[in-house]
């Protein structure tokens, strides 16, 4: 589901993808800052049993990884925004 999101919003480009990366830059910093609840979360929405489900800590390790490079890639495409946004005028 998240890809086909993604796929939209990027054929939409402009303010509907600005927005998208807000909100995945927003995810990020979650999983970034805390994996475990960002984990639990998603296996609620993923898993009919989720509190069976134990996270392998290199697992997590890498969640913490991933939402800080989304985390920077929205924050890039934010300040690049910005730069456009200031010649534009």
């Amino acid at each position: 589901m998240e890809g086909l999101v993604l796929l939209v919003g990027g054929l939409l480009g402009g303010t509907p993808f600005a927005r998208l990366l807000d909100i995945l830059g927003a995810v990020g910093a979650i999983a970034l800052t805390v994996p475990r609840r960002y984990l639990a979360f998603g296996g609620t929405l993923g898993y009919h049993a989720s509190s069976d489900v134990e996270w392998n800590s290199q697992f997590v390790a890498v969640v913490r990884l991933l939402g800080g490079v989304v985390l920077l890639s929205a924050i890039r495409s934010r300040n690049r925004r910005g730069d456009e946004t200031e010649t534009a005028e």
